[in-house]
């Protein structure tokens, strides 16, 4: 089995994004339940705070917060 990975990711309307995968598939999900607590306070609150993110295993957005799926 091939371990399937994030190879482009893009920010979509709200806080959905739209991931490329290694394996060919392109998928959209909405992340809003998973982006609660304090270390995601400023992301929700600041206009295209959510589209800021970069990636490489894990989405990441400035000031360290992060969604890992390896974590």
């Amino acid at each position: 089995m091939t371990l399937v990975r994030i190879q482009e990711a893009a920010p979509l309307d709200g806080y959905r994004v739209r991931l490329t995968l290694t394996d060919g598939r392109v998928i959209e999900r909405d992340l809003a339940k998973y982006l609660t607590g304090p270390v995601f306070a400023d992301i929700r609150g600041v206009r295209n705070g959510f589209g800021s993110f970069g990636w490489r295993q894990d989405l990441v957005w400035p000031g360290g917060a992060d969604l890992c799926p390896t974590c």
